[in-house]
Order: structure tokens, then sequence, then C-alpha cells
């Protein structure tokens, strides 16, 4: 096993957070992230080395997409931002990197050896006023960087992320999602709501009342999984491959111009083990509804996922592979 090691993980949501804790427990490296992953780690108590955001998420002729931005990248190429993340870089023998473009252009700069952690290999790079063909270009070259790229999803023809897939290289593996172990806790409410959308989840709050788990509350919803029927979530990858961990169904509320999103919920719908509603034609009177629909999805569909997500083993793969390279 290598001394040490970093992981920098992409901050534009919790699941990559979420998976990197559980990286970092593993083997004993820090995480570098930012934005909404250093949210995430600290409402979880969880030590790690914050830099600015070099990303904004904007909505352009009806599509929604993460970019990156001047003015931020600009502070973050700041001297004494740039050469901090550098020197941290240089400490170490490895780079683990969670779906960043960025950390594998900070993993090259420092000569220091990576893998890639990713759930869309598609979309790696969003540049704002840079035309689409020269973006595929340098998501492509970047691709290159990695000694291996592991896809943290379920096998095929179970995988949620097949759509984002664009991009398929022979240094590429699908070794199932990260789970983090939880102590089920029973309840008798039958709903999870776990989004990102104050909005909507103010507004099931005021439809259900105590008839269900909200994650704005209980902060951690890993432990209630057992217990409930179905979770509502807004899509990201790591919500529903979670949820699926225990056979439970995944209710998407997202907002349909978001490509990765659209592509899950285009997987969910077309193996019945849940669906996907666009955010602005959703109300929260619908919720009775929805509980009628979950009833008519596929159980052993659901139940066969429960089974493969006991048998993988990501993190050993995962090991392994690092043993391999820097041997």
């Amino acid at each position: 096993m290598i001394m040490k090691g970093l992981i920098f993980a992409e901050g534009n949501g919790y699941g990559h957070a979420s998976r990197d804790m559980i990286l970092s427990e593993h083997f004993g490296f820090d995480i570098m992230t930012y934005g909404m992953g250093s949210k995430y780690l600290k409402m979880r108590g969880k030590k790690h080395i914050e830099i600015p955001s070099p990303y904004i998420i904007k909505s352009e002729n009806g599509t929604t997409k993460i970019t990156a931005d001047v003015k931020k990248l600009l502070k973050l190429i700041h001297p004494n931002v740039s050469n901090m993340i550098i020197k941290e870089f240089r400490k170490v023998d490895f780079i683990i990197v969670d779906g960043s473009p960025l950390g594998l252009l900070l993993a090259r700069l420092a000569g220091k050896k990576s893998i890639l952690i990713t759930n869309d290999t598609g979309s790696l790079v969003g540049f704002s006023g840079i035309e689409k063909g020269i973006a595929a270009k340098l998501n492509e070259i970047i691709l290159t960087y990695p000694e291996w790229i592991f896809i943290p999803d379920y096998k095929p023809p179970l995988t949620i992320t097949k759509y984002n897939l664009e991009n398929i290289y022979e240094n590429l593996e699908i070794i199932g999602p990260f789970l983090e172990p939880a102590k089920q806790i029973k309840h008798s409410k039958k709903i999870i709501v776990s989004t990102t959308d104050e909005k909507i989840n103010n507004e099931l709050k005021r439809e259900l009342g105590d008839n269900a788990i909200y994650g704005f509350e209980v902060g951690n919803i890993k432990p209630y999984y057992q217990s409930s029927d179905f979770v509502i979530s807004h899509g990201g990858h790591t919500s529903i491959t979670e949820a699926l961990a225990y056979g439970k169904p995944s209710v998407v509320i997202t907002d349909f111009s978001y490509p990765e999103r659209r592509n899950h919920v285009k997987v969910l719908e077309e193996l019945n083990i849940g669906f996907g509603i666009e955010k602005k034609l959703f109300r929260a009177e619908y919720i009775w509804t929805i509980i009628d629909a979950v009833k008519h999805l596929d159980k052993g569909r659901l139940n066969q996922y429960k089974k493969e997500a006991k048998n993988n083993r990501p993190l050993s793969a995962i090991e392994n592979k690092i043993n391999d390279i820097m041997k």
C-alpha cells in the first residue's frame, strides 16, 4: 500500500463528498474540495482542505450547466491559493480524483499519478464561452491523464449512469457504488425526502407533515432507508444508487434540462425502478398519486439491486489497482 495520498473531490454536490468520506476513512487520505462538497463535510464534522470553487451553475437556453467561471478561476489561481494546492499535491505519492477535471490537471502539473472516479465521462469539462466541439476535445484529452477510470455504479444491465458514459476507454471499470455502513433505525415513516431544493422540501413538509423523514432535519438519511418505501430526491447519482442498495426506488424531482439527471430518470423508468417529475411541473399535492404509482414498480428488480450491493467491493478494486500502479 502506498504511504500517502490525497483525494481531490468535485464540489458541486453532496454525492461526491459522501463517497469521498468513505474513501478517506478507508485509505486515511485527506480530502481537498470546495463548494457544496465542503459544506457537506462540515455538516458531517469531517476535517478537510477547502479551496475556492472554480465553477458556477447556470441556465442557458433552457439547459442547466456547470461551467468554469473566469472570476472564480482567478481566485483559484491566485499565487497564495495555487501554491498551497500544489504544495499539498507534492506532499503525497498518489491522487484519487473524484469527478474533477481540475484535479486531473493539477495531478499532472504536480507530476503525480492519479485515478479518476466518475459517473459521467461525457461532460467532465464545461467552460463558459467555449464551443461544444472544443469542450468535447478537451474532455477527451483530460480523460487520458488518469491511470485508471472507475465508475461507482452497478454492473450492466443495472447501470444507472449508462447514458452518461459517452466516452469508453480500455482502462475503464465499473465497480459498484460506495456505501457507507449505517445501523438502521426502525421507524414508521414510509417516505424519505432528500432533495437540495428548499422550496420543494418546504412544500412536501407542509403536505406530509410528520409522515416522512426529511434530510434537511436529520442531516444523515442513511440510517432510515430500511424502514422506508421510497426516496424523493433531486436525482443525483449517489442518492439513487444508495437507495437502490436497500431495494428502495427513487422518485426524482429535478430540472430535466440537466442532462445527467435526465439520463438517470431515463434508466429508472426503463427498468421500472423509479420515475421522474419535471421540477417546474411538480406540486406537493401530487404526492398522493406518487405514493400509489410507487406500488406498481418492479419489486423483483429492486431486490436484485439489493443483492448486487452486497456483492460489490469497490474499495478493494481501487486498492488493488493503486497497488498495481505504484509497484
